[in-house]
């Protein structure tokens, strides 16, 4: 029986790979908001793609069904992010070429390093990559990335003082705040959020540290902790964290242009 024959994949855009990352966050989101904390926090470049699929291939303890939701938009991500790949390199690759031409090095001296083996063969494949990467051209979303970067800024200006006790707090009471959580898979996130906030503290707290201090109070909140703390300070402290990790959900979900 023959071979069924390979069936090429569409060629995916940046804006396809964008709205992947859209579908994934949302559907994490509306499962539980703090599935999405560490979600990068913006969808501009192919930076922040990789930043996308590294999130989805670390943070795994999502319901199935949600997995299963999302898996054709990880594989069309991973597809992009190679066709992207074989774009950069024959970018690098034509410039290598022209480099050369313009230069007069002799074709022998380098075209077999690349699998060129002569002249003709060097001159053939930049005529191909030239008509190949004609109207390639780079998207430009600065005033979009200027516009997030504001609003978290002026997020972290209003709140920061408040990320900054949380923080200590949680890195402070560490032992006590995780006898407050069932062992088990939660006690390790909570666990692992709290060492990030240490390792991520500042004098001025950084979106890093921000996001360390919201994923640890995820765990942290009335109904999902083992009742409260004994120390009243403590226990107000928690309270601050939760309105501030509800604020920094809100600050995070997509703003619509107008």
């Amino acid at each position: 029986m023959s071979r069924r024959p390979r069936v090429a994949p569409p060629s995916y855009t940046l804006d396809d790979a964008i709205a992947c990352c859209e579908r994934i966050h949302e559907r994490r989101r509306n499962v539980d908001s703090d599935l999405a904390v560490f979600f990068p926090r913006a969808l501009f470049d192919d930076e922040d793609i990789d930043a996308v699929v590294a999130y989805i291939e670390s943070h795994r303890r999502v319901p199935r069904d949600t997995l299963i939701a999302e898996h054709p938009d990880y594989a069309m991500l991973v597809e992009y992010q190679r066709q992207r790949d074989l774009l950069q390199y024959k970018r690098r690759l034509l410039r290598v070429l022209e480099t050369g031409l313009s230069l007069g090095v002799p074709p022998s001296r380098y075209g077999s390093l690349i699998g060129l083996p002569s002249r003709s063969a060097v001159w053939n494949r930049r005529d191909r990559l030239v008509t190949e990467l004609r109207g390639h051209g780079i998207r430009d979303r600065t005033r979009t990335e200027k516009a997030a970067d504001r609003r978290m800024s002026e997020w972290l200006e209003l709140h920061g003082n408040a990320v900054r006790r949380v923080g200590e707090m949680l890195v402070d009471e560490r032992d006590t705040l995780l006898d407050l959580v069932e062992d088990g898979p939660a006690r390790t996130e909570l666990a692992n959020a709290i060492d990030k906030t240490g390792q991520s503290m500042s004098p001025r707290p950084t979106v890093t540290y921000a996001a360390a201090v919201v994923f640890a109070m995820a765990f942290l909140e009335p109904g999902r902790r083992r009742g409260d703390p004994a120390d009243p300070i403590l226990e107000d402290l928690l309270a601050q964290g939760t309105r501030l990790r509800r604020s920094y959900i809100t600050l995070r979900r997509p703003h619509k242009s107008t």
